[in-house]
């Protein structure tokens, strides 16, 4: 009897520190700030759908898929960020309205009011992405910097 409740306790003892590390390892996750060098562009990709906000990710995953959330999130951090000198926006063929291309340029106005420069790059695309690309500081058609 002894002997078995040893063990039980043993084995009660491994599985909290168990979970008290994986706690751990999740906290970090979540709270842990990139790595940005001095004088960095925010590069932004924008091409196919954009949604409105971002799906639930678990730490570590990501799903490549931007959201109108993202790029408030990201632009909001950028604008107040001294690291961050301007943004690079690639535009390539967007799956979405006016409206939501209406939206993104509200925020990248917004971004621009930092006094920090967008540059915009199209890639492939019409009249959609000519008009987002039409709120940034410059727009170029190479594509160098991607």
């Amino acid at each position: 009897m002894k002997r078995g409740a040893l063990i039980a306790l043993l084995v009660i003892i491994v599985i909290l520190l168990g979970l008290f590390l994986l706690g751990g390892f999740i906290y970090l996750q979540f709270n842990q700030e990139p790595y940005v060098p001095e004088r960095a562009y925010l590069k932004i990709e924008l091409g196919g759908p954009i949604a409105e906000t971002a799906p639930t990710r678990f730490p570590g995953m990501s799903s490549g898929a931007l959201s109108i959330q993202d790029l408030w999130y990201n632009l909001e951090r950028a604008a107040k960020d001294e690291r961050i000198k301007g943004v690079l926006l690639r535009v390539q063929y967007l799956e979405t309205g006016f409206a939501k291309v209406e939206e993104i340029g509200r925020l990248l106005k917004k971004f621009a009011a930092s006094k920090k420069p967008i540059v915009a790059f199209i890639v492939d695309g019409g009249l959609k992405e000519y008009y987002l690309a039409s709120f940034a500081n410059k727009v170029s058609p190479r594509k160098r910097f991607f």
